[in-house]
């Protein structure tokens, strides 16, 4: 078993310096993290894959996290589609407030910035064709 979180970049907002893509990969962990406590409350199955992490939490073993580069909103957004409709766990990242400027204005608008998809056992098929994110 070779469970691997998947983090979607988006490449296309020119203000997603390195410090910024660190804070959205943080939040695609803690969207993530509230999906399956959502889950757990609910009275759901965990994804297969989580539940070995958990019992190994203890040993320091989080399993891969692989960023991936995306060109756009809609290739994100897609892929996250598929991967919902491929049984895997997946959600995106929407932040309320992302600054973006004009050039003389920064507005906060929302954007969805990021996205994850969980995958218990190896490369989901469908991301085989994204780089890693730069």
């Amino acid at each position: 078993m070779d469970p691997r979180m998947y983090i979607l970049m988006r490449t296309d907002l020119a203000s997603m310096n390195p410090g910024k893509g660190m804070a959205q990969a943080h939040h695609a962990a803690m969207v993530f993290a509230q999906d399956m406590w959502n889950k757990l409350k609910a009275g759901e199955k965990m994804p297969k894959g989580l539940m070995e992490l958990q019992a190994e939490a203890g040993k320091q073993r989080f399993g891969t996290t692989i960023t991936l580069g995306v060109p756009d909103e809609d290739t994100m957004l897609r892929l996250v589609d598929v991967a919902l409709h491929q049984g895997y766990a997946a959600n995106v990242v929407l932040v309320l407030t992302y600054p973006v400027s004009d050039g003389k204005v920064t507005h906060l608008l929302p954007v969805y910035t990021c996205a994850y998809v969980f995958s218990p056992d190896g490369s989901p098929w469908f991301l085989s064709t994204l780089d890693l994110h730069p």
